[in-house]
Formats: C-alpha cells, sequence, structure tokens
C-alpha cells in the first residue's frame, strides 16, 4: 500500500483571534487558519482507498519573532516542533494498519518538508518504510555531500509517466533519467554531535521537458531495498502517488467539499465537520481516478445498486436511454451521467469530469437513492 502523507493550511477568516485558529504563511500577511496533515491510503493499482490517519494543530500568535535558525541551534526540544508532527502522524497510521489490517505495510511518501532528522530516524528506529524528497544536500558520513555524490553515478536506466495538469504545469508525458546508490547520511542532532543512518538515494531528473515546464527533478531518499534497476524504479514509481494528496486536499479544502468556507466557530467543532468531509472527499478522489483508468469495470464496483438505479432514473427524460432500473451499466458510463446531473458540459476536447460536478450529481443521487430503498424496503414488508 502506497501512502502518501502531506500538510495543508487551512484558510479561515478570523480576523480578532475570536474563533480561536492561529496564524498561518508569512507573519505579514497575518492570515488565519489551521493545519492538518493527512495520510491517503492508495493501493498499488492507483485505488484510493481512504484517509488513512490525520493530524490537526493551530500555531500559537504569542509565538516571539526571531530570526531564522538551524535545527541544531533551535532550544526547543524536537517533540515541541511542528517537524514532529511528521513522526506523529506515520505512528497513528502504524497504528491503525496493525489494528485493521495486520498483513498490510505501508510505503510512505513524503515531500520535501519532511526531509528532517525526526523522520529519517523513525524510519531507521521504528521500521516505518519511508521514502523522502530530499531538500538538504546532506553531508555523508565518509566525506563529500549528497548532491555532489548522486552526479557522480552513472544513469542506470530511464522511467516515463504522464505528468498529471497542476498549477503552472501543463500535462505531458515525462522521461526520467535514474540514477541511485547507497550511502551514509551524517545528520547534525546538536552543535558539535552528530548520528549516521544508512539511506538509498535515487535521483530521477527530467530530460526533454517542454520549453516553458520546469524539468522534474527528484533526489528520493528512502530505506527500501534498492540493489538494482527495478528497485529504483519501483521507487520512483512509488513516489508519483505522492500528488494523489494534493489532489484530495485541494477537493476537500477548497472544491467539492469546501471545508475552507465554513463559519463554523471553534477549531473543535471544524475538525469534526472536516474529517466526515474527508470521507466524502476521499470517495469522490477515487470515484474519478477509477473512472478515468478502468472506465470498462462494473459500476457495482464503486456504487450500490440504489445509487445506479437512481441515477438512470434521474435522466429518464434523456434522449437515447437505454438503460432501465436493475441494469449494470459500466463505471465510466455512470460516473458520466452523475457528472452531467452535476452541471457537466463536456465536449471531445473537454477534460475528464472533475470532483465538483461529481459531488454535485452524488448529492442529487443520494437523495434519490434513499428513496428508492424506503420505497424497496417498505413493498418488501408488506410482501413479507
Amino acid at each position: 500500500m502506497i501512502v502518501p502523507i502531506d500538510t495543508t493550511a487551512l484558510s479561515l477568516r478570523d480576523p480578532t483571534g475570536a474563533r480561536g485558529f492561529g496564524p498561518i504563511g508569512a507573519r505579514y500577511q497575518e492570515t488565519s487558519g489551521i493545519f492538518a496533515m493527512t495520510a491517503l491510503a492508495v493501493r498499488a493499482d492507483g485505488e484510493t482507498l481512504g484517509v488513512l490517519a490525520q493530524r490537526w494543530w493551530v500555531r500559537s500568535r504569542k509565538r516571539t519573532r526571531r530570526r531564522r535558525m538551524s535545527s541544531k541551534q533551535d532550544p526547543r526540544p524536537r517533540e515541541a516542533r511542528e517537524s514532529f508532527h511528521w513522526v506523529r502522524c506515520l505512528r497513528d497510521a502504524d497504528s491503525h494498519l496493525r489494528t485493521h489490517a495486520p498483513t498490510c505495510r505501508a510505503w510512505y511518501q513524503i515531500d520535501r518538508a519532511g526531509d528532517c532528522l525526526p523522520v529519517l530516524a523513525a524510519a531507521v528506529d521504528e521500521g516505518f518504510l519511508v521514502t523522502t524528497r530530499a531538500q538538504y544536500n546532506r553531508r555523508l558520513a565518509r566525506g563529500g555531500y549528497l548532491h555532489t555524490s548522486i552526479v557522480r553515478q552513472p544513469v542506470a536506466g530511464y522511467y516515463e509517466f504522464d505528468v498529471p495538469e497542476r498549477p503552472h504545469q501543463q500535462p505531458r508525458r515525462a522521461r526520467l533519467a535514474v540514477r541511485f546508490f547507497r550511502t551514509q547520511l551524517s545528520l547534525p542532532l546538536k552543535k558539535d554531535c552528530r548520528r549516521t543512518v544508512w539511506m538509498n538515494l535515487v535521483y530521477a531528473k527530467e530530460i526533454g521537458a517542454p520549453p516553458g515546464q520546469k524539468p522534474l527533478k527528484w533526489m528520493l531518499l528512502t530505506n527500501a531495498v534498492v540493489e538494482t534497476l527495478a528497485d529504483a524504479l519501483r521507487v520512483v514509481e512509488a513516489y508519483t502517488f505522492r500528488w494523489r494528496v494534493e489532489e484530495f486536499h485541494k477537493t476537500w479544502k477548497s472544491g467539492a467539499c469546501g471545508i475552507e468556507s465554513s463559519l463554523l466557530r471553534a477549531p473543535d467543532h471544524l475538525i469534526r465537520w472536516a474529517t466526515v468531509m474527508a470521507a466524502v472527499a476521499a470517495r469522490i478522489e477515487r470515484i474519478k481516478h477509477r473512472s478515468r483508468e478502468q472506465p470498462d469495470l462494473p459500476a457495482s464496483v464503486e456504487y450500490s445498486q440504489d445509487e445506479i438505479d437512481a441515477t438512470i432514473l434521474l435522466r429518464k427524460n434523456e434522449t437515447r436511454v437505454t438503460h432501465k432500473p436493475g441494469d449494470v451499466p459500466t463505471l465510466g458510463e455512470v460516473t458520466r451521467w452523475i457528472a452531467d446531473l452535476g452541471g457537466y458540459m463536456g465536449s471531445k476536447k473537454s477534460p475528464p469530469p472533475g470532483s465538483v460536478v461529481l459531488r454535485r450529481g452524488l448529492e442529487q443521487v443520494a437523495a434519490a437513492a434513499v428513496v428508492i430503498r424506503i420505497m424497496r424496503d417498505g413493498g418488501d414488508q408488506r410482501s413479507g
């Protein structure tokens, strides 16, 4: 199981601080909100399974304005720093898996913000399988530095994949040159005190990026086994799933679920509501991706028969309707019909249905499915 983890800030209006939210972003922006860290479970075939763990925190408004300092200069204990939320999230996710899926092992995918001593140490000491994108040009135990050492390695092979559309990034087919080697990092604990940990480094750099597009360049630290090119390519492939948690956050915060528009007046109230909506966002993301990648599957893999029947009945006035209640169309067909109910105006050149139109359509289908279920259950009771 691939588990991308990422942090996001929910921007919430609280100019006076009466709602209990704290500062987010740069200090001079005076923006209020709350931070959330999500571990999203994704199967190796790309199916979104759901939210495995979440952590929340509010920054204090009483923080002193101090100059930027390195981790070894920071006088606070590591457990009191925001970077330790990564470890807490890893522990929460691992605990949930041991309780509910003891035979399943998670492979955590973390962006550059997770390139810190607590995460790397937890991967080694607590046995978490972790890949994190390197942010720092770290010192090696045997001399030299990370960046200069990896570029000296020969290109072992290539990896190609489809880059999704994102802000300031056009969709494209990317080809990455892959290098890898095993090394021992020298990590700073505090002044004049360091710790060494063994890590595998996989470096993937895009070749021939389109003009105007920044080439992809991933320097990935992992404690997964990397002895062959096939092992290195699996590390790169697993890291491509990290975008899934960013898409989930977009759907959850400002897209289909609109958590940031909430007017709930306390962090605890918002967290309860947002946790419920996280399940909604995860389902929408699962339907969206699975309908694009496996449209010919039967719709029953994602929808109940009541939902399928409701969708068919809601479009009964449309021309060329060939299905009737009780049928099981394909997943792609039912998802497209639900998106149409949500206002999707797609043409041949339009992108596939997104999360917003799916949410709107699912709201109509859910209400109609409840009516169908009540009528069916009532009929069964009368016949009994």
